[in-house]
């Protein structure tokens, strides 16, 4: 929501929110600030250790392989962490409700950040396991 009125920078970055500043570019360039490796995480031990963690993360990682598969050409490895960031923006950054756990979504950020040398090394491997 725009007021029409200028604002100071200071108030500006004092009273943000996400409906006050919708459409703000200046608003949309602190998202951009994110540390998306400061999420909290399950460890890979914890992953392995865990069916159902496994299985919310195999879910994540197909529907990026699918993604893959449907466009090899243009998607790579940072597509698919570009995806989980929106992800994180969604159910971590804004404290939504849940319907996943966000740790595990951190984890397979950093699965990807792991595996990946800046193609599609990370989708690659995960294509193993998805079947996609």
């Amino acid at each position: 929501m725009t007021t029409g009125t200028f604002i100071c920078s200071l108030c500006c970055g004092e009273s943000r929110d996400k409906e006050k500043c919708e459409g703000c570019s200046f608003a949309q360039a602190s998202l951009a600030t994110r540390n998306y490796k400061d999420v909290p995480y399950f460890s890979t031990q914890e992953m392995a250790d865990s069916l159902a963690l496994e299985d919310i993360a195999r879910v994540i990682e197909s529907g990026l392989c699918q993604v893959w598969r449907l466009d090899k050409a243009n998607v790579n490895d940072r597509t698919a962490a570009r995806l989980v960031e929106l992800m994180l923006d969604r159910y971590h950054f804004n404290d939504a409700e849940l319907p996943i756990t966000d740790p595990v979504l951190a984890a397979v950020y950093r699965s990807i950040h792991r595996r990946t040398m800046g193609g599609q090394g990370y989708l690659q491997f995960v294509s193993q396991f998805t079947g996609y």
